[in-house]
């Protein structure tokens, strides 16, 4: 794919990308090109900023300066590893010696790539690596919302609806005559999160009256920038419930 061509580039209006690197214009020439094709990009200059937004948004892939001023890359890929965040991360690095004797195996390193970056090669990388992640088609995700279609007349719960704590049920293609109680049981188990997308007018009434934290999308961007928000209803209910009781403010 030539990169430059902009008919030709991955559409990457659903994706999250994260730039960790101390040097400003080395973000700035990344980000530049991520956008163009698309992407919402967040920057970090350092490690701790870095963990912080990571812990508080839903990224689909990422780019990591090795040296950095309060540690290097690898070990956040490590630290993020360990909390079971699993999108794919790029490297970059001045030396390529300094990455020759770690070991990343297992760290789902996508890529090495040299200082001076070639911004159209990161670019490239970074949008295939991360709409393999995320585009609905090939993973049935968006964002950290598991991605289901609701299929008309088949009121069968997927297995897999109970592996996930963020869910997004696609009913537009299902008529305005109800709901199964399987499919109330399964949405109203508790969760961090439950997106419904495309219902339609009469069917988003019976989802209303649901005793669930429930959002709703109007389609696939909808449901992309609801995955980029830190929190979900409940979430934000406990946070204010909390602050109530401490006397504290938001």
């Amino acid at each position: 794919m030539n990169f430059n061509d902009r008919e030709n580039a991955v559409e990457l209006k659903h994706l999250n990308v994260l730039i960790l690197d101390d040097e400003p214009l080395v973000r700035l020439m990344i980000r530049s090109k991520l956008e163009k094709a698309g992407a919402q990009v967040n920057e970090a200059g350092c490690c701790a900023d870095a963990l912080a937004l990571i812990r508080n948004t839903a990224f689909d892939a990422a780019l990591f300066d090795y040296r950095l001023p309060d540690g290097n890359g690898l070990d956040v890929v490590r630290r993020l590893r360990k909390e079971a965040f699993s999108f794919p991360v790029a490297m970059l690095s001045g030396e390529a010696a300094d990455l020759e004797a770690e070991n990343m195996d297992g760290l789902g390193i996508c890529a090495v790539f040299s200082k001076p970056p070639d911004v159209a090669l990161i670019a490239e990388t970074l949008t295939r690596e991360a709409a393999g992640c995320a585009l609905v088609e090939e993973t049935a995700r968006v964002g950290r919302y598991a991605y289901f279609k609701a299929e008309p007349g088949n009121p069968e719960v997927p297995p897999a609806w109970d592996e996930n704590e963020w869910l997004a049920i696609d009913f537009s293609a299902w008529a305005d005559d109800g709901l199964p109680d399987s499919m109330i049981d399964g949405l109203c188990r508790p969760r961090r999160g439950v997106a419904v997308v495309g219902a339609k007018p009469i069917l988003r009434k019976c989802f209303e009256r649901l005793e669930a934290d429930i959002e709703f999308a109007a389609d696939i961007d909808e449901l992309a920038a609801l995955s980029r928000r830190p929190t979900s209803p409940l979430e934000r209910a406990v946070l204010l419930d909390v602050c109530s009781r401490s006397g504290n403010g938001i």
